[in-house]
């Protein structure tokens, strides 16, 4: 599947200085003292256990999300995109996926064009006519995925484009978006992905805010993430066991008590 160029960009992309980013104003940010330049061409995988605020940055670098604290400066006529979880379900149950890459073209794409791409990513011609409504989840993600090739842009974010995709269907994604002529930035539980799209610098997202390394990720990193995921767990673990001890503990003082009946009076658990 072929991808055409965006139109040349500013340099840099975007710049962050001291951001704050979160989502409740009355609550702490979920990201503070966020810091990042992004330059045409570079791939930056972002890393870290679920929950520390991954999707947090993107929708910030993303403009979706402004800045309670610091600076966010987007360079002059920049294009960028965001992909996330939630466009493989806004795409219209009655829309065929043909239709649907010659929409997302805007008319840049002939019938044929699209049969072609979306038979590059395992829609078959049968599929491609028949409505979104009977694709599974997979083959929704890949077509939502595919139709970034339709609508080239100068910086692409992508959140978990890989879930819900089995092995091979991460490769088709890996080759389409290894592909890609613009700057990526993505957060992906799939070394395959990471592999295929040849991160020049890695940041890891941990303690609310964002640790850059002005290099490829190393085995160090991904080991790094999953101490943070056990702990993360280990620590919901606990978390549940003090509700339930609680729990028990309210339940274990209503029992103590005789319930009220018409010749008796309650009774406190301290009598």
């Amino acid at each position: 599947m072929l991808i055409a160029p965006p139109p040349p960009g500013p340099d840099p992309l975007l710049s962050i200085t001291g951001a704050a980013f979160g989502y409740d104003e009355a609550s702490p940010p979920v990201l503070d003292s966020v810091s990042l330049v992004l330059r045409p061409g570079e791939r930056l995988l972002l890393l870290g256990a679920n929950g520390t605020g991954k999707s947090t940055l993107l929708h910030g670098i993303s403009g979706r999300l402004r800045p309670r604290e610091g600076r966010r400066v987007a360079g002059k006529f920049l294009q960028l995109l965001l992909w996330e979880q939630a466009q493989r379900d806004d795409l219209e149950e009655e829309e065929s996926p043909l239709d649907f890459f010659v929409r997302v073209s805007g008319g840049g794409t002939n019938e044929e064009s699209a049969l072609s791409a979306l038979g590059d990513l395992g829609i078959d011609r049968f599929a491609a006519r028949r409505s979104c409504g009977c694709l599974s989840s997979g083959e929704r993600t890949m077509m939502a995925l595919g139709a970034l090739g339709l609508v080239p842009k100068h910086l692409l974010l992508l959140d978990e484009p890989t879930a819900f995709l089995g092995a091979v269907a991460i490769a088709k994604v890996a080759e389409v978006l290894a592909a890609w002529p613009g700057a990526v930035v993505f957060c992906s539980g799939s070394r395959a992905l990471c592999e295929a799209l040849q991160p020049t610098r890695v940041a890891r997202v941990h303690g609310g805010t964002l640790h850059l390394h002005d290099r490829p990720p190393v085995e160090a990193d991904w080991a790094t993430v999953a101490v943070d995921r056990q702990r993360q767990a280990e620590k919901r673990a606990r978390e549940e066991v003090e509700a339930h001890s609680g729990e028990g503990a309210r339940q274990g003082a209503g029992v103590a008590c005789d319930p009220p009946t018409a010749t008796s009076r309650p009774r406190l658990a301290a009598e």
